[in-house]
């Protein structure tokens, strides 16, 4: 039987999904300025992978230098130390959702990393991925801040995406009064971010261009600077810090479990957000009824990122 959408459920999916493309929660000035007077306490994954610690501890060193003091702590202690002293740290750590197969196939390359994930994973055939998220709270459990990972990429260059992604915007709201939260950072500057990444090399992933886009053809709908490449010179330009590149990160948002993406359009120097596109219903279906989930990068992708430079 084919369900029929009723106008007024319509126009609330479209609501709903509208408040779904900002990646990152409504952090205000007044906790961003709370966040950078604490100590960063990182909390460092569980388990017994010890280069995945040794990751995450390197890079913190590496980008993050909005707090002036940084302090590292295996995460199952975490809880108790927040309780101790509530007012003192900021918690920087990840978290996860699982994002739902749209069909029967699934990839653990993602979550096999990390045996807990693992096995989260093994509950259900319906799961294609466990997704993390790099998030910033104040109390230990809501997030503050934060920025949605991707299945697309190893767990090293998500982390250095996510941390450029947070102190890009956490910057931005100290840098000014009138910067009163992310909501104004969305509606304002990405406009005058966007004109910057016409004299940029937008790096492109051919392992994630849509099967119909061509190299060929990718001029034809972008007509600014680019190369095709693989994840590897990616990964480099971000870890180099380069200035004359930009790259695309697609994020899975944990809303639809899993099943919708925003592309984010971002300087491989310091995260410097130029622009986003995303589907306009935030779902992945109703009985059914698929919506494009803006998984790949095709001629739709590519002619939204033209629209936003002009």
């Amino acid at each position: 039987m084919t369900m029929k959408i009723k106008p007024v459920l319509l126009v609330f999916l479209l609501l709903a999904s509208s408040f779904s493309y900002a990646q990152m929660v409504n952090t205000s000035r007044k906790e961003a300025l709370e966040i950078q007077k604490r100590i960063l306490l990182v909390a460092l994954p569980n388990g017994g992978n010890k280069n995945a610690k040794d990751m995450f501890k390197s890079l913190v060193g590496k980008y993050w230098t909005f707090n002036k003091k940084i302090e590292y702590m295996a995460a199952s202690k975490v809880k108790g130390l927040m309780k101790k002293h509530k007012n003192k740290y900021a918690v920087l750590k990840y978290s996860s959702f699982s994002q739902t197969a749209i069909n029967k196939t699934r990839n653990p390359a993602y979550d096999s990393r990390n045996p807990v994930l693992h096995s989260q994973y093994k509950k259900s055939r319906y799961i294609a991925n466990t997704i993390r998220i790099i998030m910033i709270s104040l109390n230990g459990r809501k997030a503050h801040v934060k920025a949605n990972l991707s299945s697309n990429y190893s767990l090293e260059r998500n982390t250095i995406y996510g941390l450029m992604q947070m102190q890009y915007t956490l910057e931005y709201l100290v840098a000014d009064p009138k910067n009163k939260s992310i909501n104004t950072f969305y509606r304002k500057q990405i406009k005058k971010n966007a004109p910057e990444l016409k004299n940029k090399t937008l790096l492109i992933d051919r392992e994630l261009l849509a099967k119909k886009m061509t190299e060929s053809k990718i001029k034809k709908y972008y007509p600014y600077p680019y190369k095709v490449v693989d994840a590897p010179t990616i990964d480099q330009a971000l870890k180099n810090r380069s200035d004359a590149y930009a790259f695309i990160h697609i994020a899975n948002l944990d809303v639809g479990k899993g099943a919708t993406n925003i592309h984010f359009i971002s300087s491989a120097k310091d995260g410097k957000i130029y622009l986003y596109v995303a589907p306009k219903v935030g779902f992945s279906g109703l009985n059914g009824i698929k919506f494009r989930q803006y998984h790949a990068i095709g001629k739709k992708q590519l002619k939204k990122y033209t629209k936003r430079l002009r």
